[in-house]
């Protein structure tokens, strides 16, 4: 597999190499909320289940957002240049605090979902047993996603979305095994169990490559800190957007139509498959390159880089996105339109989708330009736009519900892609001018 550190990343041959995998294995996981509409239907318990998910998505991103084409790449590629038999040390002594952090969060998941279960949705059966095993799967999570970024960051690339895929398998098939007995409880147990499966195989992998085992160990490593103050910048400004899908859940379990919110939620999970699509295959070698390119001061070629970056991303989300649109009624009957789900719900995804189809651009820009910004180290600016993406979230919220329903919720995440696209642009612009600015005062 193409090695990141080098600084001679082929993004073409990368992203070659990583289609067929991405293709199988994140497919997989792609597939999963059309087996929950298949499996589950909508309804209140469904409108309750995704907006506890979404408080387990928002803070598992404290630890997922450091490490997934985040400041990992730059510092460890700055790292293999200067001392590479420290990068094991360095893995070993971040995977120790790692994993401190996310037991807290495990707590913290914990308590705030008991409660909040308790005064909002006190007839929602067994909700400790859906919380335990959310807590297990958010604590398995930044275990695998802090070694996966490791991997990552080594130029590996195939080996992440391989355990990740394996892990979504193992899950998928043990929710259908459980389903009839369980209900909806079963998932975040089910999902536990394949994390422990994707972390099993990472651990190997890395075995193999490296000889040794990444073992957990509270050392002092220089670069601990600095990593820790880059990319905790990092993962508050990604965690502060991560309110926006409970912010939108609520909104929309909160209006009229039952099951509401299961309809915006399987309705965006169609909208961002450009955007994952990207993810898969692109954006991760394209930080690796733009990252050995900042760490030669080889400013000119990363703007080479980037704009070729922001055509691809540009041309291929579009397309994407048309074609979603364009097919969005036989798209949405064939994927949803079986077992519990019922016509009707089916129908108004089809009217929300273009809402949120049209903003994959915009959404692919912000995506390009945010692993721009991490290449040269600028994590300061993304608390600021963390708070400009939620704040301008609930404002296009209030402003496009009472006009559109579920589809004004989509457009308002549209304009806030297009909002922080601009900011992670303007920020960018200054940073490449300090960089040019101190390099010819040298």
């Amino acid at each position: 597999m193409v090695n990141s550190v080098d600084g001679d990343v082929s993004l073409r041959r990368a992203a070659l190499l990583l289609a067929p995998l991405q293709v199988v294995f994140r497919g997989l996981e792609a597939l999963v909320p059309f087996f929950f509409a298949q499996w589950f239907g909508r309804g209140l318990s469904t409108d309750i289940f995704y907006i506890v998910s979404a408080l387990v998505v928002f803070l598992t991103s404290l630890i997922v957002a450091a490490y997934q084409d985040s400041a990992i790449i730059p510092v460890v590629a700055e790292l293999h240049r200067q001392s590479p038999s420290e990068v094991s040390g360095f893995a070993r002594a971040l995977l120790a605090r790692t994993l401190l952090v996310s037991a807290g969060i495990l707590v913290a998941l914990w308590a705030v979902g008991l409660v909040s279960l308790h005064l909002f949705a006190p007839s929602f059966p067994s909700p400790h047993w859906l919380l335990l095993g959310f807590s297990l799967f958010a604590f398995l999570t930044a275990y695998r996603a802090c070694l996966c970024g490791f991997l990552n960051a080594r130029g590996w690339f195939g080996t992440p979305p391989l355990v990740t895929g394996v892990g979504t398998t193992v899950a998928i098939g043990l929710i259908f095994v459980g389903k009839d007995r369980f209900g909806i409880h079963v998932v975040p147990w089910a999902f536990a169990f394949g994390e422990a499966c994707a972390l099993l195989l990472a651990l190997a992998d890395w075995h193999r490559r490296e000889s040794e085992w990444i073992i957990p160990r509270l050392d002092e490593h220089a670069l601990v800190s600095r990593f820790s103050a880059l990319a905790g910048r990092e993962a508050i400004g990604s965690t502060i957007t991560r309110v926006n899908p409970i912010i939108d859940q609520v909104m929309a379990a909160s209006s009229k139509l039952s099951g509401g919110g299961t309809i915006l939620k399987y309705a965006l999970d169609l909208a961002s498959i450009p955007g994952s699509v990207l993810q898969a295959v692109f954006f991760t070698p394209l930080l690796a390159k733009l990252s050995a390119q900042a760490a030669r001061k080889d400013f000119t070629q990363f703007a080479r880089t980037l704009r070729q970056g922001l055509v691809v991303a540009t041309v291929s989300a579009g397309v994407l996105a048309a074609a979603l649109c364009a097919w969005r009624e036989p798209l949405c009957r064939a994927l949803f339109l079986h077992g519990a789900m019922d016509s009707g719900a089916v129908a108004e995804m089809a009217r929300v989708l273009p809402y949120g189809a049209i903003g994959a651009v915009p959404f692919a820009w912000l995506l390009v330009l945010a692993r721009a910004n991490v290449a040269l180290q600028n994590q300061r600016i993304m608390i600021p736009l963390g708070i400009l993406n939620a704040a301008s979230n609930v404002g296009f919220n209030f402003l496009f519900l009472p006009l559109l329903g579920l589809r004004g919720l989509a457009l308002g995440t549209t304009c806030v892609h297009t909002l922080v696209a601009l900011g992670m642009f303007v920020a960018l612009r200054a940073r490449l001018r300090f960089h040019r600015t101190l390099e010819g005062a040298r």
